[in-house]
């Protein structure tokens, strides 16, 4: 799981080496005039709100800084992101947290695990890969994304099995 993690950062790495800053902060229609770097600063803080968490044993992702920077400047976004590789190298999966979540007027607290909530990450960032695959096909169709940028692992497996079984 944790080499799943650094490679998807990596892919968030290669998208901010991808976009010029003019693009990184373009206003995008089809995305209600969200950014792809507001995106990716959500991806990273959200990251980052794990991280903090797992010093603290309490993960509050309503609580982000929401820094402008990351959202801003690619190469801000990038050097945050090695910053965050190499803290998720050195910390124990297993370890409890509590995360909290405010819904209306009133917090929640549920207890959960670094690895489950790094599962949740997953889910999170393949969301927002998503979204910025159509983004970027919509306003930038010259930058070419990965074949299966923002596809669920067990999507292409599935689509590999049928053809496969086509064949």
């Amino acid at each position: 799981m944790k080499n799943y993690h650094i490679q998807t950062l990596e892919n968030v790495k290669n998208l901010c080496s991808l976009l010029d800053n003019e693009q990184f902060v373009e206003k995008i229609e089809v995305l209600s005039h969200s950014t792809i770097g507001q995106h990716v600063r959500h991806i990273v803080e959200f990251y980052t709100c794990l991280i903090d968490g797992y010093a603290m044993g309490l993960v509050n992702y309503d609580q982000r800084q929401r820094n402008t920077l990351i959202e801003t400047l690619p190469d801000y976004a990038y050097s945050t992101i090695v910053t965050i590789q190499e803290q998720i190298d050195n910390i124990n999966f297993d370890s409890d947290l509590e995360v909290v979540h405010t819904i209306g007027d009133e917090d929640h607290r549920v207890r959960t695990t670094f690895a489950r909530e790094l599962f949740y990450m997953a889910e999170h960032t393949l969301h927002h890969f998503a979204l910025i695959k159509i983004g970027i096909s919509s306003s930038f169709p010259a930058v070419q994304l990965p074949t299966n940028f923002g596809i669920a692992d067990s999507t292409v497996k599935h689509h590999q099995h049928i053809d496969s079984c086509a064949s």
